[in-house]
């Protein structure tokens, strides 16, 4: 009776992982967007260029992965994936203007410079 029982049971948890392991590939992409995109809103405005350069390229292996499935996607899935995607690409878009903003800061400073010094020589 007891080797059934324990038979029974680690059927059980061998169906219950292969389950959850079986949803993994398909939903793994979706889980890693949600992640950037509250990474990038939350931490975004501290970015270097590098940074936004690594969001970028993992947005683009993400996106990637997220087609090979695509077609296994329910309608409220598929929902999540572009409400997510359009969040990381208004925030890539804020990063771009933050980062222009900040050049053209660097520019009047040096220009500022550059005009302070040739008034005071």
């Amino acid at each position: 009776m007891r080797k059934i029982v324990r038979f029974l049971l680690m059927s059980c948890i061998v169906c219950l992982l292969a389950g959850l392991s079986s949803c993994s590939p398909r939903m793994t992409p979706v889980h890693k967007l949600r992640n950037l995109s509250n990474h990038i809103a939350r931490y975004g405005e501290y970015y270097a260029p590098y940074e936004w350069q690594e969001a970028g390229n993992k947005y683009i292996d993400i996106n990637r992965r997220i087609m090979r499935h695509k077609s296994e996607y329910r309608p409220d899935e598929l929902e999540e994936i572009m409400y997510l995607e359009g969040q990381c690409l208004a925030n890539f878009g804020k990063g771009v203007v933050s980062g222009v903003a900040n050049s053209f800061n660097s520019v009047k400073a040096m220009i500022d410079g550059v005009k302070n010094a040739l008034k005071n020589p």
